[in-house]
């Protein structure tokens, strides 16, 4: 399968995993998936994975993020936003507030 990631895909990654880390956190359970072509278009690569030690799933498509909790999904599309940029500061932000009902990112002093 082709991995070849868009220019938001990498940018993204690398947040949430600079942010990950800075709370103790990692993705695991990394499948990636190739996504089936809309009305003609090409197929695209999207990762799908779970947040070290909690329930907190993400999906990370070609422009848009999706992240998962227990009764709770929330879906962050290009549309929403002024740019790419600001999409994935608040999709990076949901991630990590979901983390603190699920235990990870508490402070542990």
């Amino acid at each position: 399968m082709d991995k070849t990631l868009t220019p938001f895909q990498r940018t993204c990654l690398q947040e949430l995993e600079r942010a990950l880390s800075a709370v103790g956190g990692h993705l695991e359970d990394v499948q990636w998936h190739q996504d089936h072509p809309v009305l003609g278009g090409e197929n695209s690569t999207y990762l799908q994975a779970r947040v070290s030690g909690t329930a907190v799933e993400v999906w990370v498509y070609g422009d848009q993020a999706d992240v998962g909790a227990p009764g709770n999904v929330r879906v962050f599309e290009s549309l929403d936003y002024d740019s790419p940029e600001e999409l994935t500061r608040a999709f990076v932000r949901a991630v990590i507030e979901n983390l603190g009902a699920h235990g990870l990112g508490e402070d542990r002093s």
